[in-house]
C-alpha cells in the first residue's frame, strides 16, 4: 500500500474475498433505500450533479455506515442478521439512520457478510488489481497500466490529459465553475479497471470504513486501521482536482462528521 506516494509504505496480505461496487453509490440507489430526504444539502439544488445515476454526494461517514445496514435489510437475498454495524460493543443493536444523526460511536462484526464501506486495504486492491501478481502503480489512476498520472515516480512516463479523461473525471475534463455541467458525472461513465469497477479515480472521494493512521512500515494482515482517530480515509480524488489526488496510493482523511460536495462512497462485501 502506497507505492510511489506514501512514506513509509505497508505490505499487506487480505485473507477474506469480497465484493465491491461496480459504481459509486448512485442517487437513485439513496434515494429508494433512505428516502427522499437527504441528511445533508439537497442534491437537486446544489449545482454539483443531480440525478438517479449520479454518485450520491453530501453523505458523511455515518450516513454511509447506516444506508450499508439499510441496503442490507433491504436485500431479500441477505438475512437481516449479516448486517454488519452496530451501534453497541455486543454488537446487538443494528446502526440506523437515527444513530447516523446523532453521530452514535459504530461498532463493526467482520464475520457478517452484509453491505459495507471497503477497508482502505480493500480499496487499493481493487483500485490496482491486474491479475492478482501484477499490480497498476500507485501513481497511476485505476485501470491505466502504462502512465502515472502525477510525477514519474515509478519510472513510467507522464499521462496527458486526454489519457487520464479515459478513466477519470476530473479537473482536467469537468469545466469551470458556473458551467451548467461542472460537478459529479453519471457513474459508470468512464473505462472501467481490469475488474470492471469505474470512478475509482476521480468522480466523488470515497469513503473507507479506517481512521486516518501513517502506515506501519512493516507488514499487515487484513488491516482496518487503528481502533480510533479524529479523521476516517477517503480516497480516489473527485470531480475538481489535480491529478496529484487521483493516484491509486493516494490518500486522504476528513472528520467523519463532514457532509461535502465532493464526499460520496462505494459498497463493498465480505462474500460468503
Amino acid at each position: 500500500m502506497g507505492e510511489h506516494v506514501e512514506t513509509p509504505t505497508q505490505s499487506v496480505t487480505l485473507t477474506r474475498d469480497f465484493w465491491m461496487g461496480e459504481t459509486e453509490v448512485t442517487q437513485g440507489l439513496w434515494e429508494d433505500v433512505w428516502g427522499t430526504t437527504w441528511p445533508g444539502t439537497d442534491p437537486d439544488g446544489s449545482g454539483y450533479g443531480a440525478g438517479a445515476e449520479y454518485p450520491a454526494y453530501f453523505v458523511n461517514w455515518y450516513d454511509a455506515v447506516a444506508f450499508c445496514n439499510l441496503l442490507t435489510k433491504a436485500d431479500d437475498s441477505i438475512a437481516d442478521t449479516e448486517q454488519v454495524y452496530y451501534s453497541d460493543a455486543g454488537l446487538t443493536t443494528a446502526y440506523t439512520n437515527a444513530n447516523a444523526v446523532s453521530e452514535a460511536d459504530v461498532h463493526v462484526d467482520w464475520s457478517k457478510t452484509g453491505y459495507r464501506l471497503p477497508t482502505e486495504a480493500e480499496w487499493e486492491y481493487a483500485a490496482r488489481y491486474i491479475d492478482g501478481s501484477i499490480w497498476n502503480e500507485g501513481d497511476h489512476v485505476s485501470g491505466d497500466t502504462e502512465y502515472s498520472c502525477w510525477g514519474t515516480e515509478s519510472g513510467s512516463p507522464l499521462a496527458d490529459d486526454a489519457r487520464i479523461s479515459e478513466y477519470a473525471w476530473w479537473s482536467g475534463n469537468n469545466g469551470s465553475s458556473g458551467d451548467p455541467d461542472y460537478g459529479c458525472k453519471e457513474a459508470g461513465r468512464k473505462t472501467s479497471n481490469v475488474l470492471g469497477i469505474c470512478d475509482m479515480s476521480g468522480n466523488v472521494w470515497e469513503w473507507c470504513y479506517d481512521w486516518y493512521a501513517a502506515y506501519s512500515g512493516g507488514s499487515e494482515t487484513v488491516p482496518a486501521g487503528p481502533g480510533s482517530g479524529s479523521g476516517r480515509v477517503s480516497r480516489g480524488g473527485h470531480w475538481a482536482i489535480s491529478g496529484n489526488a487521483l493516484r491509486c496510493a493516494y490518500r486522504f482523511y476528513r472528520l467523519p462528521s463532514n457532509r461535502l460536495f465532493s464526499f460520496g462512497f462505494r459498497l463493498c462485501r465480505t462474500a460468503d
